[in-house]
């Protein structure tokens, strides 16, 4: 048997085996023993067992104490949430100031995540900079939303580490414990689904998982088996929508958008085959696929700028820049006559890497555009880095022009700014007569919308341009539309008429 004597730090572990003694006719007379102070043993098997059970930079509890705790309470029937916790933007902390530092703002995390636990809860960090509560109801607790957005909102409150004073932010995803979840790995993967459509959706919010969100993840897989396929046999196309000068509407530039009907899987959005290819590795491909072809659609558009959309890990290889001067040359068009549109996003993991290859573009002789000025990460400073040749103002404020002050006044200070620094402005999603003349007031110089055309095939694009009566002119797709929203969501979300209604123009 093993015996503690004293306490605290002062405490020892003595372990006693005896065996009887025994005299005539079996009579037990005595015990003979050994006594034995195994405290540093014992200290080393204390400390084994908490290196198993928690992490050892935050002191959380780590994944596999979290996944048994999981575990338990799905087979006890327990009811409450599994939150997925990841951290907004934390590889830019540790590209910037190393991970010595990134230690100690997750040292800091977990702190606050401690902070905020109550009785019947678990707060684990699983690794990197993703964190997860267990939260098992006991009594009246707050809702789940509530408790999720404290998270958030803790979590956003400025970390202050060796003189620096940095905003993290976390995005939370929750899973409920209920008769639905039959297993653990379901458990997590629903957390999971909820957390990545947080983060796509904005960050630092948090969203509770939903049979759609199943829904899409199975589509998802659909369409990322599909991908390598739809590339082999011919799937993607270019539709062209054309961008007019504000103050004559006259045609100067189209924009073009990559198309994919698949034969069974019918018309599939932007939004999802393009995050689909980036998380497959085929974004490269597809991109080069877009440059192609937009490239022998400038050749065939005399006199028209043809924009062409480039993902932020395209812009990530190094030889980018040399891959755009080989699609032009062998094209035969002049580089003034390809635009490309790149988003703030660009410049999160690697600003001066993004910022060395734009200029390299520049040297090429393409033009650059700021594509959804306004609803990222902006930053005067990249402006001033890299001027832009173009800004486009996102939709978003373009469409609240008739209803909210504030954003007149941030289309109007885009505009001012843009002309200071030499950039052009478009006004994106210009759809009435209404957003048309406040732009013009504002002096944007080009816009870009239904208002204008809907996006088109190339053939039906030259017949439109030249004057001719065009049958079913523009397609449905809009890469702004997630398809496992409903309906009534998405009429929330855009403040507009869903694509395709009849009061769309």
């Amino acid at each position: 048997m093993k015996v503690q004597i004293g306490e605290g730090e002062a405490a020892r572990w003595w372990t006693l085996s005896a065996r009887p003694i025994h005299g005539d006719g079996q009579r037990t007379v005595g015990w003979r023993g050994v006594i034995s102070d195994v405290t540093e043993s014992h200290r080393f098997e204390q400390q084994l067992r908490v290196q198993a059970e928690q992490d050892g930079l935050t002191g959380l509890a780590n994944r596999r104490s979290l996944l048994q705790a999981a575990q338990a309470a799905l087979a006890a029937g327990r009811k409450g949430w599994l939150m997925s916790i990841d951290l907004d933007h934390f590889k830019l902390i540790n590209d910037t100031f190393g991970h010595t530092f990134g230690d100690e703002v997750l040292r800091e995390v977990g702190l606050r995540l401690s902070a905020q636990t109550v009785p019947g809860d678990l707060a684990a960090r699983l690794g990197g900079d993703e964190f997860a509560m267990l939260c098992i109801c006991h009594g009246d607790q707050g809702p789940p939303m509530d408790r999720a957005q404290e998270l958030i909102d803790q979590l956003s409150t400025p970390v202050h580490v060796r003189g620096k004073r940095l905003h993290v932010g976390a995005s939370v995803g929750l899973a409920p414990l209920d008769v639905t979840v039959h297993d653990l790995e379901s458990l997590l993967v629903n957390a999971d689904l909820a957390l990545y459509d947080a983060k796509r959706a904005g960050r630092g919010r948090a969203v509770v998982y939903g049979p759609a969100l199943g829904e899409a993840s199975r589509r998802m897989s659909q369409i990322e088996v599909a991908l390598r396929d739809g590339l082999r046999n011919g799937q993607f196309h270019l539709h062209f929508q054309p961008k007019a000068e504000a103050l004559t509407l006259r045609t100067i530039g189209v924009e073009a958008l990559m198309r994919w009907n698949h034969p069974s899987l019918g018309t599939v959005s932007p939004g999802e085959f393009i995050s689909a290819a980036e998380r497959c590795g085929f974004i490269n491909e597809l991109g080069e696929l877009a440059l192609r072809e937009a490239a022998r659609a400038a050749r065939e558009l005399p006199n028209l700028t043809v924009a062409v959309n480039v993902s932020p890990l395209q812009l990530m290889e190094a030889d980018f820049p040399e891959r755009v001067r080989r699609v032009l040359a062998e094209a035969g068009v002049p580089p003034e006559r390809l635009e490309l549109e790149v988003t703030e996003s660009v410049m999160l993991d690697d600003a001066r890497g993004a910022i060395r290859r734009l200029h390299a573009l520049r040297e090429v002789g393409v033009r650059v555009a700021l594509d959804d000025f306004g609803t990222g990460y902006s930053s005067l400073a990249y402006l001033r880095a890299f001027p832009f040749h173009t800004l486009k103002i996102d939709r978003s404020f373009i469409h609240s022009l008739g209803e909210q002050s504030n954003a007149h006044a941030i289309v109007d200070t885009i505009v001012h700014m843009a002309r200071a620094l030499g950039m052009r402005t478009v006004a994106e999603g210009v759809e009435d007569d209404i957003q048309l003349a406040a732009v013009r007031k504002m002096r944007c110089d080009e816009v870009q919308g239904y208002l204008i055309s809907r996006p088109m095939p190339l053939d039906r694009l030259k017949a439109w341009l030249s004057g001719r009566p065009v049958q079913a002119t523009g397609d449905n797709v809009d890469s702004r539309l997630m398809p496992w929203w409903s309906q009534s969501a998405l009429a929330s979300f855009l403040d507009e008429p869903i694509v395709g209604s009849e009061s769309r123009r």
